[in-house]
């Protein structure tokens, strides 16, 4: 199982080049690339001594569970030395799922640890037992002086049942703290706690219902900021609930205490390292040469072709996991390709699936004698490109799934219904934030059996929940979740990753027949830009700018007014019905009311409008390829624009600056007689408002408004849902 390296013996490889949807680990690190500069500025971010807590946040697909696993763990533990993470059953470490009540969720797994660790251990013991590459590193160790009285206190722990202790958690989180810290106490390096996707605490009850586990969870935090012992937590979450997040921990806890970094997306050159990483002819130390082992190359600017592909998609997911899933698909069916002697450019190319046992292979042998083999654009092109691979993915592991034993009952002829059946089954763990975002929902295992029995699903849930969640696979989690009142523990599933949410509904959309509402719209999926009737989209856009700027842009404007060439690419933009940007000064803001106080603002605001068909996706998408130098021009002189050109940052900043329009109507060819006479109706109330309203003072104006509005409400469309990504 190794291989000799200048007569030494080498470390094992993962068995394959790429991840899928499963995370790296600390066996896959010599294919970990990308992250160097990262892992160095966060191993220096949580050294600092006073530190206690470190939010590590990035946008869903950015890598952070591969960061932590392949990258920042193996750098304190291995390189430095000087930590040691909370570790399970397995010798891994251990990520506390959050769910929404994640204090419970991390007492559960303290209370496991105590029980293996002190349950019948001398005061002399092993205590950190490793499964790193595949091997055992044990640590031997006195426990620090004076600390027997923390470890009489863990030992009766031991003997204190799992639920009760959550309870009385529950009703004092200092009990906790106290617990983590007796534990520090007892370990010879410092004490690393990590909690991952705590956005859970906010998105899976966002409602009142969630406030009790929220505010016994920032409690926790705020008490252990302030702890004078050798220990250290990392908080993993999604950037867009960073400022909902933070505004509650700064309230009670030591902020001075409390480090944050955030995880940038990839970028191309990060993308290029990620992909040809397998392919290097360059000395990995302890390894070896990745292309000894894999026996591969991508035809020649191929990789390039990708990451590209990856960054203008604008993946709703991530687009690290896309890559992961891409690239492995493309790289089995070469291999099979070249293992069966076939012209890869004859026939039809097919991607090999595996059953659970050959995904449980983690290491094979290194063999000199692979044949070597090519990844052609042929096959980049006959399997697909970027776009429908993750769903494409789904469907392969679900038909792998009817080659199964467990599947012998289902007939050839109910294959297509069975495999429908379990898509829609998958589609029910999709959940759609109040932003607009998509996500993982987290449902009990038993709901989700029922669910399958509804779809006319004839596999055993059981079975195929086994099959979908096998660490190969990653389609879907097992997660124990905590109910909050009684403390009993329910086994959940959730997807494996975001971008699953993402492609499953995109799915969902394009297979479910077109409905109407009660005034013609067509209802289709819902997406983060706002909007109406299904019909159009709405766009509304505020940036800040220095003021000094503002002449200049002004200045620009009326170039591009009077010179009608510079217009021509907006206008050829056959999705945009209309654009406009406009300017307005830190003291221009109108103050329509004595009771509205006056702004003191830092910066000008740049404004833009505008109305679309199509998805929010698209229409950026266009504006990206298109306009990018015009967009520049004219939001170069924002604060913290990143161009727009990729397509990912630009996307990040336009979902950060965009506003929902409440009520919007647009007629145009298609629309219905309905949507006509409403939007005729607004028109003229408008135009009648606009006159009358012309010599009113600020508090008429406002009544005049109020009057307005409430007047045309039953013409104005309700929010309703995008047309669907194709």
């Amino acid at each position: 199982m190794t291989s000799s390296i200048d007569g030494k013996t080498a470390k094992r490889w993962p068995r394959d080049p790429y991840r899928g949807l499963t995370y790296y680990t600390a066996g896959d690190v010599p294919l970990f690339a990308g992250r160097e500069s990262d892992i160095d500025a966060v191993c220096g971010s949580i050294g600092l001594g006073n530190i206690r807590i470190l939010l590590l946040h990035g946008l869903t697909g950015c890598g952070k569970s591969s960061f932590l696993r392949a990258g920042l763990i193996p750098a304190l533990e291995d390189e430095i030395a000087g930590y040691e993470f909370l570790r399970d059953e397995k010798g891994r470490p251990d990520f506390v799922r959050s769910t929404d009540d994640p204090t419970a969720s991390l007492a559960r797994a303290i209370h496991r640890f105590i029980k293996r660790e002190y349950s019948s251990a001398p005061e002399s013991r092993r205590t950190d037992a490793r499964d790193v590459n595949g091997s055992s590193n044990s640590l031997r160790y006195e426990p620090k002086e004076g600390s027997a009285t923390a470890r009489t206190s863990l030992v009766l722990d031991v003997h204190v049942d799992e639920a009760e202790f959550v309870r009385a958690v529950a009703v004092d989180t200092q009990k906790l703290v106290r617990t983590v810290e007796q534990i520090a106490s007892q370990r010879p390096r410092t004490f690393v706690l990590v909690i991952d996707q705590v956005e859970e605490v906010v998105t899976l009850k966002p409602d009142s219902m969630g406030d009790p586990a929220r505010i016994q969870f920032f409690d926790f935090l705020a008490d252990l900021s302030r702890s004078r012992y050798d220990l250290k937590m990392i908080i993993c979450f999604r950037t867009e609930y960073h400022g909902q997040f933070y505004a509650q921990l700064r309230y009670g806890a030591d902020v001075s205490r409390i480090n944050d970094y955030y995880l940038n997306d990839f970028t191309e050159e990060q993308l290029l390292e990620a992909i040809l990483r397998p392919t290097s002819r360059e000395q990995v130390p302890g390894y070896g040469v990745p292309y000894d082992h894999y026996r591969f190359d991508y035809e020649a600017d191929l990789p390039g072709e990708i990451a590209k592909a990856l960054l203008a998609r604008g993946l709703s997911g991530g687009v690290l996991p896309a890559l992961q899933i891409v690239c492995r698909r493309w790289y089995e069916a070469a291999k099979l390709k070249s293992s069966t002697g076939t012209d890869e450019e004859d026939g039809e190319i097919t991607v090999p699936v595996r059953s659970n046992a050959e995904y449980g292979l983690v290491d094979v042998e290194f063999n000199p004698k692979i044949t070597p083999f090519t990844i052609k654009k042929t096959s980049y092109t006959t399997l697909g490109r970027v776009a429908g691979q993750v769903i494409s993915y789904v469907q392969s592991e679900l038909e792998a799934a009817l080659k199964e034993p467990f599947a012998e009952r289902v007939r050839a002829s109910g294959r297509r219904n069975e495999i429908d059946g379990w898509r829609r089954v998958l589609t029910s763990l999709v959940k759609t934030q109040i932003n607009g975002t998509v996500t993982t929902n987290v449902i009990p295992e038993e709901a989700l059996r029922k669910e399958a029995a509804r779809k006319g699903c004839k596999i055993e849930p059981k079975d195929m929940l086994l099959f979908l969640s096998d660490e190969g696979r990653r389609i879907l989690r097992f997660v124990d979740v905590t109910k909050h009142t009684t403390k009993e523990v329910i086994r959940c599933c959730s997807l494996g990753h975001d971008i699953l949410a993402s492609a499953l509904q995109e799915w969902s959309e394009r297979a479910r027949p077109e409905s109407y509402n009660s005034i013609g719209g067509t209802v289709r999926d819902t997406r983060t830009a706002s909007n109406v009737n299904g019909k159009a989209y709405a766009m509304n856009v505020m940036t800040p700018m220095e003021p000094w700027k503002s002449p200049i842009l002004r200045g620009l404007f009326s170039v591009l007014s009077a010179v009608k060439p510079l217009q021509k690419d907006l206008k050829g933009l056959s999705s945009n019905h209309f654009a406009q940007w406009v300017i307005v000064g830190r003291d221009r803001f109108p103050h329509l009311s004595p009771r509205q106080p006056r702004e003191d603002l830092r910066y000008d605001y740049l404004f833009f409008f505008s109305n679309f068909n199509g998805t929010w996706n698209q229409y950026l998408d266009g504006f990206s390829a298109v306009l990018s130098r015009g967009l520049d021009l004219i939001w170069r002189w924002s604060e913290k624009y990143p161009g727009s050109v990729p397509v990912i940052p630009f996307k990040g900043y336009i979902n950060q600056v965009q506003f929902d329009t409440d009520y919007y109507y647009n007629a145009y060819p298609k629309a219905t007689i309905n949507d006509v006479k409403a939007a005729l109706r607004v028109h003229d109330a408008l135009e009648s408002f606009s006159k009358s309203s012309q010599t009113l003072s600020s508090a008429e104006f406002e009544k005049a408004y109020l009057r307005f509005l409430i007047g045309v409400l039953p013409d104005l469309g309700s929010t309703g849902m995008a047309p669907e990504e194709t």
